[in-house]
């Protein structure tokens, strides 16, 4: 497919079969300016990996794609979210498993700010067939950067809603990921910054279609798991 590097791969594994999914981005033809994301596909638990193509074919190399993750609802579907340049301004963007391949078509924006920001590093979780959560980093990248959520309940990520920063801090808030646990319950660790850096933690709990985060300041669990000389 003309790749010369692939980068930062993303891994998820289904919790009902033997799929496992591997995303990841990669540079053409040794240019840094043009990268596509790309998937490979195990059946068999990760023994063989014999399906390796594109999820999306970029137009051009001012549509760069970057920061790309997956997730695997139980019916075995895969889920990939990304930042997809357009004409050097980010969009976070969303593509379902059955819509993957060498075209530049079916891609569901999820935030598409109006003018060039900080838009980075997204994460996505399927808590059932029908949910989808995705949190990412976003905002001026000289006032502030925070973390943000959206929400999908459409089984193919059709439509998204509810996005808000999960949390207005001072600093600037990077590289987030997320979980829920076996309650329904979202749990949110991110990079807190810029010099020195920190991490945060913060719990949403959900209310209908909605995530009620915690009102109280993110915890720095940094602080308190690392003995010694941590940084507060």
């Amino acid at each position: 497919s003309g790749i010369t590097d692939a980068v930062q791969p993303s891994i998820d594994a289904s919790p009902t079969g033997a799929k496992v999914i591997v995303v990841y981005y990669g540079i053409l033809n040794n240019n840094n300016s043009d990268r596509d994301v790309y998937y490979t596909t195990s059946t068999n638990f990760g023994n063989t990996w014999p399906t390796k193509a594109r999820i999306h074919q970029s137009p051009g190399i001012n549509s760069d794609s970057t920061f790309v993750d997956v997730a695997i609802t139980p019916n075995n579907n895969g889920h990939a979210v990304w930042i997809e340049e357009f004409s050097n301004t980010p969009r976070l963007v969303y593509k379902h498993e059955s819509n993957w391949g060498n075209n530049t078509t079916n891609l569901v924006t999820i935030s598409a700010p109006a003018i060039p920001i900080v838009l980075a590093e997204p994460k996505i979780v399927a808590k059932s067939n029908n949910r989808l959560d995705v949190v990412w980093s976003q905002g001026e990248p000289t006032t502030n950067v925070n973390i943000y959520h959206a929400y999908s309940t459409s089984s193919t990520g059709s439509s998204w809603q509810g996005i808000t920063p999960i949390a207005d801090t001072s600093d600037t808030s990077r590289i987030p990921d997320i979980a829920v646990d076996s309650s329904g319950n979202y749990h949110v660790v991110w990079e807190e910054g810029p010099d020195p850096t920190k991490i945060y933690y913060l719990r949403g709990v959900p209310s209908g279609n909605t995530v009620n985060w915690s009102t109280a300041s993110p915890i720095n669990i940094s602080q308190r798991s690392i003995p010694g000389n941590a940084t507060t």
